[in-house]
């Protein structure tokens, strides 16, 4: 029997040194502890995820922070349906610079593209130079979705994910998508092969809401 499976392009963007690489490596291959070097030009990961009863292909294009490799990765934008953009808490240059990420993704990606904010190294509390607040509030002002993250333990990576999944799983079912439209961002294709799952996110997210559940009913208090 042919499965269908749904690919999802999915750009990082943001200055150099956010954790870029570092999110999209801990994702796809749960190494959390690694360092790793400045991206040249663009890197290319993808991963099979299966989220309720749909197969996800993510293909993610991580980007250079760099300057003079900004012109290579705008050529990329156009084909991607979700960018994420990372800033690190711990450097108010890095936040005060996405408003520009935005408008690179909104100047030459395609109209239906979705914007996830992310405030990368929240291990780095004692560091930090961004509220939480200040981050929800750019994010609702160019109506992103918006999370704060740690690459470094892997806090809130899988939610990043669970969220863009999530999102093309409803528009899937309510019928939103064109995929003969090439600018819609999704591509659907069908495969007979055994296909290998590298994360199954919905149960993952549901196994950790009834944990938070039974530890709320024993009377523990949750940590964030």
């Amino acid at each position: 029997m042919k499965k269908k499976i749904y690919s999802i392009k999915i750009i990082t963007v943001g200055n150099i040194s956010v954790g870029k690489t570092r999110i999209n490596f801990s994702f796809v291959n749960g190494n959390i502890n690694e360092e790793y070097r400045n991206t040249i030009g663009i890197d290319f990961l993808s991963s099979n995820i299966e989220y309720k009863d749909k197969i996800f292909k993510l293909v993610l294009l991580d980007t250079s922070g760099m300057e003079q490799f900004r012109s290579i990765a705008r050529g990329y934008y156009k084909n991607c349906s979700f960018a994420i953009i990372v800033y690190d808490i711990t450097d108010k240059n890095t936040f005060e610079s996405v408003e520009q990420w935005v408008k690179d993704c909104q100047n030459y990606g395609n109209e239906n593209m979705h914007f996830v904010l992310v405030g990368n190294k929240i291990d780095l509390e004692n560091e930090r130079k961004v509220s939480t607040e200040e981050g929800q509030n750019l994010a609702n002002e160019f109506n992103m979705d918006f999370l704060e993250t740690s690459a470094k333990t892997g806090e809130n990576i899988e939610n990043i994910f669970q969220k863009i999944c999530k999102i093309v799983n409803n528009n899937i079912d309510e019928g939103k998508y064109d995929f003969n439209d090439p600018t819609c961002g999704i591509s659907i294709s069908e495969n007979e092969e055994e296909i290998t799952i590298n994360k199954t996110l919905y149960k993952i997210n549901l196994a950790n809401e009834n944990n938070i559940n039974r530890n709320n009913e024993d009377g523990n208090k949750c940590c964030k």
